[in-house]
């Protein structure tokens, strides 16, 4: 097995993104993150307990696909803090 540590950086991104197939060399595209301030999220409690986990959810989405995803989180909060 081989560390992920020798295929990530700390930013989990490939540490070397080419990839090499017969004659074929791909080379990576640059992605760049960047945090938003503009970005329209809301608090979502995820429990139905007195402790209740908050995830961030977009406020750009219908109420359906919010629910949904509240549904799915839901269900999974051992995984979400």
């Amino acid at each position: 097995m081989i560390p992920l540590e020798e295929k990530f950086d700390q930013n989990d991104v490939v540490a070397n993104p080419t990839l090499k197939s017969s004659n074929i060399e791909i080379e990576p595209v640059n992605i760049t993150r960047t945090k938003s301030s503009n970005i329209e999220i809301e608090p979502v409690n995820i429990t139905r307990t007195s402790e209740s986990k908050l995830v961030n959810i977009s406020r750009l989405l219908s109420s359906d696909i919010k629910e949904q995803y509240v549904k799915i989180l839901s269900k999974y909060t051992d995984v979400f803090s």
